[in-house]
């Protein structure tokens, strides 16, 4: 039995192996532009759009000429305010088969990978609001795809690029990446083999490839789809209050203690040239 005190004092540990575990499997530091604002007043952060120049933009002038035109610099910005929590219960009765050991590394885990699951659903959701559209429900993932991706992401600030997919896209033998060994196209040879060799290929024609879990079925048998993006990190913004806020409680009518975590965030669309929807069709 573990009395209201002892797991108290278990208290900094669950926060301290909770942040571990954000630290270690938050993907989405390496997908969009992250922003914490936690102690800071307000609850709304700007990210900025900054328009690009073109060769356009540059005068060529003889030697010693004056210049009379100027590239007016137009700053403009997208906030994400933050009107939601994001929250998580997780109750441990005062007869606990449970060590304090198993306590703090179990509970650490849930309440890490539930945030970082929801945090990245709320992203995937953003996919959709997209302008451009790359290929069809019904059809396979082709290299053609990717490549057309390379055309429509802008990708002026070079902060990276990235195709993120289900996994039944990626895995799809006949329509997904994993195809890529049958279709005959350009380097197909080359993913495919890596693939069977080692499970896997992590980047290809200038992107890191991302599988997410949180890509959902658009729609039912026999055209299984999915809806992935093919984008940079300057594509989208995510304003966070702590990903992780975590507090207990004693519960007495039900004989126990409470442990509550907060997540707080805002995602929004910062440029929409910096990423695209990819469809295309998986298995079920």
């Amino acid at each position: 039995m573990l009395n209201p005190a002892a797991i108290n004092a278990l208290l900094p540990k669950i926060i301290a192996e909770t942040s571990y575990f954000l630290g270690k499997y938050n993907k989405m530091e390496d997908i969009v532009n992250l922003q914490d604002t936690w102690g800071q007043e307000g609850n709304t952060f700007t990210f900025p759009k900054i328009g690009g120049a073109d060769a356009s933009d540059v005068e060529e002038l003889a030697i010693g000429t004056d210049i009379t035109s100027d590239y007016g610099v137009s700053i403009d910005g997208v906030d994400a305010t933050i009107t939601h929590e994001n929250v998580m219960r997780v109750f441990i009765p005062k007869m606990t088969v449970m060590s304090k050991k198993s306590i703090i590394q179990i509970v650490s885990r849930i309440l890490a990978m539930g945030e970082l699951k929801k945090l990245e659903s709320d992203v995937v959701d953003l996919f959709s609001t997209f302008d451009t559209e790359l290929g069809t429900e019904t059809g396979a993932l082709t290299e053609k795809i990717i490549l057309d991706g390379q055309i429509n992401v802008d990708d002026d600030m070079e902060v990276g690029r990235m195709v993120i997919l289900s996994p039944y896209q990626y895995w799809d033998k006949t329509n997904g990446i994993a195809s890529f060994t049958t279709q005959g196209n350009l380097d197909s040879g080359y993913i495919g083999e890596e693939i069977k060799k080692t499970g896997f290929i992590a980047s290809a024609y200038g992107f890191d490839f991302i599988i997410s879990k949180q890509i959902a079925k658009d729609f039912d048998d026999p055209n299984y789809s999915y809806t992935g993006a093919i984008m940079s990190r300057a594509a989208i913004g995510v304003h966070t209050k702590k990903l992780a806020d975590i507090e207990l409680g004693s519960m007495a009518s039900h004989r126990g203690i409470e442990i509550i975590c907060t997540g707080r965030w805002k995602e929004a669309i910062i440029e929409q040239t910096e990423g695209a929807l990819l469809i295309s069709k998986g298995i079920a």
